[in-house]
């Protein structure tokens, strides 16, 4: 038997994304890749290895032009995951992890690769075409430089912080000492998650964003002094990874949210479903226990936990 819906009782709701239990292994790959392109760079010890194997417009061109993509997509990867300091590793892997571990738990392992890859090829395409091909509105401390090496984590964090600026975690009231969210009555709901490490001391997630967001335009500025013809990102590109990461989250919320506008119901039921599955009682039991709590037929659940399979875990 369906749940006839009453066309007055569709309301609009708000849905965030919820984190998935599983660990955030490719952000972890992450950090892994860059100790081990750094560790790369620290057996060479010299600048010729940044200089073979890092992005320079000049060096593409010739690559282009004799068919060598091989060499284009080396100098991609090694681009995207080279640190030639320790301090600069550890920040990598700092905001890396601040960034990516909410976003890979909420958008899950094949949305994240998605925004990872978008974040590694796109962004210099549009420092190859603000440098060689069509420079963009030029600013008289952001002058397209032809001969400069650019490399960096800085386009994967851009775009995982553009991200991020949709995902973060939404701070919630603690509802566990008041009447009706008694630990004897909803211990099994009421369980007390870890707190992300940008919340354990009180602090705004948008802070981080901030201190980021600085980190990252001192550093592109400041390269160029400390390693002459070299530099991090170019401001346009960096831009377009920010933007597009940001852009890339929310097309995916939006998406999330409009599935849960057919029925008032829908939404409690299946962020139910998965809470109970989340404690190992198996779907069919999970399918059972949130229609019983919310008074919805168990073939209705069924059916909104069918046409949710794959898709992000709403809070």
């Amino acid at each position: 038997m369906k749940y006839k819906q009453d066309p007055h009782l569709n309301v609009n709701v708000t849905v965030g994304i919820a984190e998935r239990p599983s660990p955030p292994v490719l952000t972890i790959l992450l950090a892994i890749l860059y100790i081990v392109v750094y560790y790369f760079y620290q057996s060479a010890n010299s600048q010729t290895w940044i200089m073979r194997n890092t992005f320079q417009v000049d060096q593409v061109v010739n690559l282009i032009n004799n068919h060598n993509y091989g060499q284009i997509c080396n100098i991609l990867f090694f681009a995207n995951f080279s640190n030639v300091s320790l301090w600069q590793l550890l920040i990598s892997i700092y905001f890396t992890s601040l960034f990516g571990i909410p976003t890979e738990k909420r958008l899950g392992p094949s949305r994240f690769v998605g925004l990872v890859l978008f974040a590694c090829t796109l962004p210099w395409v549009v420092q190859f075409v603000d440098v060689y091909r069509l420079p963009l509105w030029r600013l008289s401390f952001e002058f397209p430089k032809q001969s400069v090496y650019f490399f960096g984590t800085y386009s994967i964090m851009l775009a995982l912080a553009g991200a991020y600026t949709v995902l973060q975690p939404q701070k919630e009231k603690d509802l566990s000492g008041s009447r009706l969210h008694r630990r004897d009555r909803m211990e099994i709901f009421n369980k007390k998650e870890a707190k992300a490490m940008n919340e354990r001391f009180g602090l705004s997630p948008n802070l981080f964003f901030g201190a980021f967001i600085v980190y990252a335009i001192v550093s592109h500025f400041g390269m160029g002094y400390l390693y002459k013809g070299f530099d991090t990102i170019g401001l346009y590109a960096g831009l377009f990874a920010l933007f597009g990461g940001f852009i890339q989250s929310s097309l995916i919320h939006m998406g999330l949210q409009d599935s849960y506008q057919e029925h008032p119901l829908k939404h409690a039921a299946i962020k139910q479903y998965y809470e109970l599955l989340d404690l190992d009682v198996g779907h069919v039991n999970a399918v059972k226990g949130a229609a019983k709590g919310l008074g919805v037929p168990a073939d209705q659940v069924e059916d909104w936990v069918k046409k949710t399979k794959g898709k992000l875990r709403p809070t």
